[in-house]
């Protein structure tokens, strides 16, 4: 391999690992949403699921029950998720994402 298809190479492979720098740390930065990284990651969760009660996403994200009714108390707030009686379990709650939420993943 010449000289020049060297420097060709390793211009690419620079302009790829930005990229990929981009897509991994961007997100992880969250510069034009009023949410914080762990609220993010509440959104997603319930994304993933659809619907899930609060033990379930608790338990999913390694979280006192305590934090995370903090977490849902912002997130209803600021109109992201909605909190509903489970109807095959008064004491539980049920998150789903609004399409603010939705919007807001996407």
């Amino acid at each position: 391999m010449d000289e020049q298809s060297t420097k060709l190479v390793i211009k690419e492979a620079l302009s790829m690992l930005i990229q990929m720098r981009k897509a991994l740390i961007s997100p992880l930065k969250l510069p034009s949403c009023d949410v914080s990284p762990t609220q993010m990651m509440v959104l997603g969760t319930v994304e993933a699921h659809e619907s899930l009660n609060m033990t379930q996403i608790s338990n999913e994200m390694a979280v006192s029950n305590q934090q995370l009714t903090h977490l849902i108390d912002t997130l209803v707030e600021k109109n992201y998720v909605t909190r509903s009686v489970d109807p095959c379990n008064r004491r539980a709650n049920i998150i789903k994402l609004t399409d603010d939420g939705v919007s807001l993943i996407e």
